[in-house]
C-alpha cells in the first residue's frame, strides 16, 4: 500500500514539473515568435502547437505573420489546438487582411464539427465575398467539413452556384460542400440533381453531386427521378456513382434500373448496382 502510494506521489510530482515546464516556455516561445529568423519563427509555433490553450493568443497573432510560410503554419497549428482557438479565429474571419481570413477559415476546416459556433461567422465571410477567391474556397469547405451544423448557409451556396458568374471550380466545391452538410443540405437537391446531368469535366461534375444526394439519403428522394434517367443512358460516365447513391437513398422506385445495370458492361457499375440493390431490399 506504502509503495503504491509512493508511486502515485511522485507520479503527480513529475506531471506537475512537466506542466509547470510547459508553461514556462509558452513566454519563451512568444519571445521567438519576435526573431527575424523566419525558421526560429516557425520553430516557436511548432512548440506553442503542443502547449495547447495557452498559446491560442500568439498562434493567433501570427496569422499575421509577414512570411506566408509561419503564418500557415500558425492556421494549422490553431486547427490542431481545436475548440480553444475558436473565438480568436471568429474573430480572424473579419480580419482587413484577406490572408488572414483565409487562415482562419483554414484552421476551422481543420477543427470541423467542433468549429459549429463558426458556422454564423462563416456564413457572413460567404456572403461578403467575391468572385473566385481563396478565401471564399475556404469558407466555402469549412462549412462543409464542420457538417450538419452548416445548414444555415444553405440556401447562400444553392443562390452562389446559381450565378452566372460563378465558375465551375467554385461551383464544384459548393457540391462537395453540400453533400458534407448532408441531411441539412435537402433544400438543394433540386440543385444537385440538375448538376447530375452535368456531363462536363469527365463527369466529375456529376460524380461529385450524385454523392452529395447519397449524402442527404432519403431526404434526396425527388433528387432519384434524374439519377434514374442518367443511369439508364450507357453513354454517360459516372454511373457506377449514380448507382451508389440511389442506394444511399434508398430508392425502391430505382429497383429495375438498378437491376438492368447489375448486368452491364461495365465491372464498377455492375458492382455499385448490387451493392445498392442490397441496401434498398435490407440485405448486407
Amino acid at each position: 500500500m506504502k509503495k503504491l502510494l509512493l508511486s502515485c506521489l511522485i507520479f503527480t510530482l513529475v506531471t506537475s514539473v512537466a506542466r509547470a515546464d510547459d508553461d514556462e516556455d509558452v513566454p519563451a516561445l512568444m519571445q521567438k515568435l519576435r526573431a527575424k529568423s523566419t525558421s526560429a519563427r516557425n520553430q516557436a509555433i511548432a512548440g506553442l502547437a503542443k502547449a495547447g490553450e495557452p498559446a491560442v493568443k500568439p498562434l493567433t497573432k501570427a496569422l499575421r505573420d509577414m512570411d506566408d510560410l509561419v503564418a500557415q503554419s500558425a492556421s494549422t497549428a490553431l486547427g490542431k489546438i481545436g475548440k480553444p482557438a475558436l473565438p480568436g479565429l471568429i474573430e480572424a474571419l473579419s480580419d482587413e487582411n484577406r490572408q488572414v481570413q483565409m487562415l482562419s477559415a483554414s484552421a476551422l476546416k481543420q477543427i470541423g464539427p467542433e468549429a459549429k459556433e463558426a458556422v454564423p461567422a462563416l456564413h457572413a465571410a460567404l456572403k461578403r465575398g467575391k468572385g473566385v477567391s481563396r478565401v471564399r474556397i475556404e469558407v466555402i469547405e469549412a462549412l462543409g467539413r464542420i457538417g450538419l451544423a452548416s445548414s444555415e448557409a444553405v440556401p447562400t451556396l444553392v443562390e452562389l452556384y446559381k450565378k452566372k458568374e460563378t465558375a465551375s471550380l467554385l461551383q464544384l466545391h459548393i457540391i462537395t460542400a453540400l453533400g458534407r452538410i448532408g441531411s441539412g443540405a435537402k433544400e438543394a437537391v433540386p440543385l444537385l440533381g440538375e448538376a447530375v446531368r452535368d456531363g462536363e469535366q469527365g463527369g466529375l461534375v456529376r460524380m461529385t453531386a450524385a454523392e452529395a444526394l447519397g449524402n442527404i439519403g432519403p431526404d434526396a428522394k425527388d433528387g432519384v427521378r434524374v439519377l434514374i434517367e442518367v443511369l439508364e443512358d450507357s453513354a454517360n460516365t459516372g454511373r457506377a456513382a449514380i448507382a451508389a447513391a440511389l442506394g444511399q437513398i434508398g430508392a425502391k422506385d430505382a429497383i429495375p434500373a438498378l437491376t438492368r445495370a447489375a448486368k452491364d458492361g461495365d465491372a464498377a457499375v455492375q458492382e455499385a448496382a448490387n451493392k445498392a440493390l442490397k441496401q434498398i431490399q435490407g440485405g448486407k
